[in-house]
């Protein structure tokens, strides 16, 4: 009884600061955007790095995202251009295009966990070069753009991920590898 009294209350409360039965409040005329129109988004670029096409190194591709001050929020959208693929010529999909991101995960001691769905490892071939492009593409992407990310935790399905194809040893937390950087 006690939760339904306070969420009654809090509904009042925003019924009250909206403007109540007068009507909602408005906001002053320099805010409001023309009718029919959306308001213009900030942008910001990062760098995402992709499997090189001969697959020896990591090649870096600016995008421009929507500029967020939230890391969660700002690592998802890298993670989500990650899986998008390249757009640049010389450069191979790091993450399957099925791929899911379930959640994103960061911790003060900069660790940041990208939980995907099985989609990744179901959909990551080849041998340990392969494994190694895949894992490195995402912790170099992360570790490049957020603020305070200093390593990264692979999860699968909220679970930790052993390997992705067997090859490399995921169990804890990487840091970047920027001697599999070209370019």
């Amino acid at each position: 009884m006690t939760r339904i009294t306070i969420v009654l209350g809090l509904l009042l409360l925003a019924g009250c600061a909206c403007g109540g039965p007068q009507g909602p409040a408005q906001a002053p005329a320099a805010q409001q955007a023309p009718e029919g129109t959306l308001p213009e988004l900030e942008h910001t670029d990062v760098t995402l790095f992709f499997p090189a096409e001969d697959g020896t190194a990591l090649l870096p591709e600016k995008r421009q995202i929507v500029k967020t001050a939230e890391p969660v929020a700002l690592a998802k959208q890298v993670l989500a251009e990650l899986v998008a693929g390249p757009q640049e010529a010389g450069k191979v999909r790091a993450l399957p295009e099925t791929t899911v991101l379930r959640q994103v995960y960061l911790t003060p001691d900069g660790t940041a966990f990208a939980d995907f769905g099985p989609e990744l490892p179901a959909g990551v071939g080849g041998g340990s070069d392969t494994e190694l492009m895949v894992v490195y593409s995402i912790v170099n992407s992360l570790t490049t753009n957020v603020a305070g990310v200093t390593r990264v935790a692979i999860l699968v399905g909220g679970q930790p991920a052993e390997t992705l194809n067997g090859h490399l040893d995921l169990t804890r937390p990487l840091k970047p590898r920027q001697d599999l950087v070209r370019g």
